[in-house]
């Protein structure tokens, strides 16, 4: 589709050919869910993904990291890239002001490692690189609904190949206009109390350095409602200041700021890695905490790669 030759933008209304484009391939792609299958039988698919949904990662709350870090990979149009997480009993809603899905993005999310961050997995960047890591979600949701731009669609574990094969579906609840939105129904069973339970433990202990790395990433909102006792939101920033000639992040949480010092360097000449093509290249970041007159704050921090790994017990957060 492409627009008149003579078409006047003072007069006509203003058309985003790529959105009509996209919503014409989205009906395209989502009527027709079997071609983005792999030729195997659909009960050895469907026990393969609730493998793999179940055993990506350890803990039933990882796949919270698993969102920031598509957010942190996604393209931005604005400022302040910010990430939105409500918990709710039964749901989850993730909102991110990112440029919005494309029709690559929609192909790569129903596959099973097949990423469209492959292209660009040589640069600094790209934080994920399996292209399965938004699966981990149907550990702890039945349905997850999404909306971005003119695409609106969802996936329910509870049908044949549900968690690859999207259906078109209208947004469940209110979202913020122009952001993409993820909306998660959580599972239903023995043990969702206690899943609830440690989703909600992990919000209300979210940390602000999980932002320290990211590269694109400044402002994370985690909100949690308490029914009948309201809503506690807690906003995380992060922002870039220099001292005396040093890189200096500072990390927000409600207006208490913690700072920290930044020394990068440089390692050149890495051996070939089938994951990361072409990343010939990487970067060691020491990043040493601070207090109010730039005195070291001496407490254990976490090994980084992006997102955080594990305690070792240093006294500085590496990457």
């Amino acid at each position: 589709m492409k627009p008149p030759r003579s078409i006047s933008t003072r007069s006509a209304p203003v058309v985003d050919w790529e959105i009509a484009r996209s919503q014409r391939n989205c009906c395209r792609f989502l009527n027709n869910p079997a071609k983005c299958l792999p030729p195997i039988s659909q009960n050895n698919t469907e026990t393969n993904i609730t493998s793999l949904a179940n055993q990506l990662y350890e803990g039933p709350t990882h796949f919270l990291l698993e969102l920031i870090q598509n957010a942190n990979d996604n393209k931005f149009n604005n400022d302040e890239p910010t990430l939105d997480v409500l918990y709710k009993s039964g749901y989850i809603h993730v909102q991110c002001n990112e440029a919005g899905f494309s029709p690559s993005n929609v192909t790569a999310i129903c596959n099973l490692g097949k990423s469209s961050k492959k292209q660009s997995a040589a640069t600094s960047d790209v934080v994920g690189e399996k292209g399965i890591g938004f699966k981990s979600v149907f550990r702890v949701a039945d349905v997850v609904w999404i909306s971005s731009r003119a695409y609106n669609f969802k996936f329910d574990a509870t049908e044949p190949l549900g968690m690859i094969t999207p259906s078109l579906a209208d947004f469940p609840v209110s979202k913020t206009p122009d952001w993409t939105s993820i909306y998660l129904q959580l599972r239903k069973g023995r043990d969702s109390v206690t899943m609830e339970q440690k989703i909600q433990h992990e919000l209300e202990g979210f940390d602000a350095r999980l932002l320290l790395f990211l590269k694109k990433l400044k402002k994370i909102k985690v909100g949690i409602d308490y029914g009948v006792k309201g809503t506690r939101t807690c906003v995380y920033a992060r922002t870039r200041t220099q001292w005396n000639g040093h890189e200096m992040i500072n990390l927000t949480k409600d207006n208490v700021i913690t700072s920290f010092l930044v020394y990068r360097h440089k390692i050149d000449d890495l051996p070939t890695e089938e994951r990361r093509p072409g990343a010939t290249s990487t970067e060691l970041v020491l990043v040493f905490p601070v207090d109010e007159n730039k005195e070291p704050i001496i407490a254990s921090q976490q090994v980084f790669a992006f997102l955080p790994i594990h305690n070792f017990g240093f006294s500085v957060s590496t990457q």
